[in-house]
C-alpha cells in the first residue's frame, strides 16, 4: 500500500517536468502558445 503515495508523487513531478520544458525551451512553438493560451502575437 505504500507504493501509491509514491506513484501519485511520481506523477507530479513528471507533469512538473513537462511544464518547465514548455516554458524554458518550447515557448515560442505554436502547439505550446495554444497549451497555454497566448495569441500567436503574444508569444512571439
Amino acid at each position: 500500500m505504500h507504493y501509491i503515495p509514491f506513484i501519485l508523487v511520481l506523477f507530479v513531478a513528471i507533469e512538473h517536468m513537462y511544464i518547465l520544458i514548455l516554458e524554458m525551451f518550447l515557448w515560442h512553438r505554436d502547439k505550446t502558445l495554444k497549451i497555454f493560451g497566448i495569441p500567436k502575437k503574444d508569444g512571439k
